[in-house]
């Protein structure tokens, strides 16, 4: 039995205490949520296909925290070698700490926020802040 599996054994009270009540649940149903948003964009191909044709040329930063930041980790250089431009990963938390250090005033950029639940408060906070600041920025939000 693998770790994760021991964890989602235990009783209800064991994993509150542990403090892990909620942390293997969510780890468990990732690779569903993941394929169920697959199959979203699958359906939705000719109309990202066309919102993504405008933005060729641009540099994108993939924006995540945690398991959404590590999504955009795993994806960074394959979506760099396909779309031939400029493809950086940062976790929210650090964009949102520094956004000087990720975007210019004077240049339009691809920001591709990935959040599970779409309401992460570091997530809400940089893409507002991105809008705020760096109107140029265009955004796509998968949640």
């Amino acid at each position: 039995m693998d770790a994760l599996s021991a964890l989602l054994g235990l009783p209800e009270g064991q994993q509150r205490e542990l403090g892990v009540e909620h942390t293997a649940a969510e780890i468990a149903q990732q690779p569903k949520t993941w394929l169920a948003t697959l199959a979203l964009c699958e359906r939705q191909r000719a109309a990202l296909q066309q919102f993504l044709g405008k933005q060729s040329g641009l540099p994108v930063l993939l924006v995540g925290a945690g398991t959404s930041d590590f999504v955009g980790r795993s994806i960074e250089r394959l979506l760099e070698r396909q779309w031939r431009t400029p493809v950086r990963a940062v976790a929210s938390t650090d964009l949102l700490t520094d956004m000087d250090a990720w975007l210019r005033a004077d240049t339009s950029a691809l920001c591709i926020s990935i959040s599970r639940s779409g309401d992460s408060s570091e997530g809400v906070a940089a893409i507002e802040e991105m809008r705020r600041r760096f109107p140029q920025v265009t955004h796509l939000i998968i949640t």
